[in-house]
């Protein structure tokens, strides 16, 4: 879990670093963010940190305080009002960052139901980025057979509008 944890969070804090630019919509640009803004993004990187010193420590007594740690940091991001933005970024994405690392935090401690009740709240928060950044391999095992008629449905559908608006369309390639 270690490896692929540190891959994923380099991955995951790159993607966040982009998010953020790409809505200030300047990269080059200095930004002053809200103190509370900037504790919040704090108090997320924190949280990640002290996750990962729980994931890498032989010492159990501090990989119990390090999760605890964790959990706090994390709960602030987690809870946060999905309608509103902290420091550009909106809430959901970064509510959604924080459930899925409240998830390993809650297989760590061995709790297989708190940390899928976080992997769904992270879905429900921001089920479009949690498809495509934090959980893709999760998102098609658990959730794309289950919509395997509206794939069909939506593949026959296009078929029918491209075979109206391009009617000799037989040799044209479609990706669905």
């Amino acid at each position: 879990m270690e490896g692929g944890y540190r891959a994923e969070k380099t991955q995951h804090k790159e993607q966040c670093a982009e998010r953020l630019a790409a809505e200030d919509g300047s990269c080059d640009r200095e930004t002053e963010f809200r103190y509370s803004d900037q504790a919040v993004l704090a108090n997320l990187d924190w949280g990640i940190e002290a996750l990962e010193e729980a994931i890498v420590t032989s010492n159990m007594e501090t990989k119990l305080a390090r999760l605890d740690y964790a959990e706090k940091m994390l709960q602030v991001c987690a809870l946060l009002d999905s309608e509103q933005r902290t420091a550009g970024v909106p809430n959901f994405y970064l509510s959604a960052w924080a459930r899925l690392n409240l998830s390993y935090l809650w297989k760590l401690r061995n709790s297989a139901e708190n940390s899928a009740l976080h992997a769904l709240e992270m879905f429900i928060v921001d089920p479009f980025f949690s498809r495509i950044d934090f959980a893709p391999e999760l998102w098609k095992d658990l959730f794309l057979p289950q919509m395997s008629s509206i794939v069909g449905w939506y593949s026959e559908a296009r078929h029918r509008l491209v075979m109206k608006v391009i009617p000799d369309s037989s040799d044209l390639v479609i990706y669905c």
